[in-house]
């Protein structure tokens, strides 16, 4: 006999972007650098949605000097996840293209480092911010 008992929800349930208070509201500043790109990951990463969010952040990186992935709203990633996340990295060492990943928790950090995506080819912040000065300082 087998059973699961669950404390809390894998996913937590859906809010306005801002409601606690953590998040920073849309920037239209950030937006309109035409240099860099921000995606707001929301959500598991795993093999469901990885394919399609694969196929919008991989030509980023030949659009863009710098992309900022940030991930403070994903729960966790599988191995599909993350090696999505890996391809995306790769095609942006290949074309030039630095490459943030803000908000990572610890255990996601450790996965995707585990995967080697880590620095000198990504870089981690704690948050979009964060990411967008460092990639504006000279």
């Amino acid at each position: 006999m087998a059973g699961v008992q669950a404390h809390s929800p894998l996913v937590s349930e859906d809010q306005a972007d801002n409601a606690d208070g953590q998040r920073t509201a849309y920037d239209a500043q950030q937006a309109s650098d035409p240099d860099i790109i921000v995606f707001r990951l929301t959500g598991a990463l795993f093999f469901g949605a990885a394919s399609s969010i694969g196929l919008l952040l991989e030509q980023a990186p030949t659009q863009y000097r710098a992309l900022v992935v940030d991930f403070s709203d994903v729960p966790f990633a599988d191995a599909t996840g993350i090696n999505m996340i890996a391809g995306v990295c790769r095609r942006a060492e290949r074309s030039g293209a630095k490459i943030f990943l803000a908000g990572t928790s610890a255990e996601l950090r450790a996965s995707l480092v585990s995967h080697g995506i880590e620095p000198p080819d990504v870089q981690f912040a704690p948050s979009i911010d964060e990411a967008v000065a460092a990639l504006k300082r000279p």
